[in-house]
């Protein structure tokens, strides 16, 4: 397969991500009425609200890649981690 091919893929897969990322974020509030989104605030002086709810799939979606990523480097980067936390004889 072609460099040409193997950027093409990647861009779509990065695309594709972020898209699906957006559709996240988009829909993430829409379990969460208005009414609910009152009924657990905290109210804090001068009309300021501060909300509470559960994590968002966004929320959610968005660890997971972190952590995959955090995985992913730590392999790839893995020789030199060893290098710096193991002596080699």
């Amino acid at each position: 397969m072609s460099s040409n091919v193997r950027l093409a893929l990647f861009t779509l897969l990065i695309t594709g991500i972020i898209a699906i990322l957006i559709y996240l974020a988009v829909r993430s509030g829409s379990g969460y009425s208005v009414s609910d989104t009152k009924s657990h605030a905290e109210k804090f002086p001068d009309n300021i609200e501060e909300g509470h709810g559960g994590m968002t799939a966004f929320t959610w979606a968005t660890f997971g890649g972190i952590l995959v990523w955090c995985v992913v480097y730590l392999v790839q980067h893995w020789s030199e981690f060893s290098s710096v936390f193991f002596k080699h004889q």
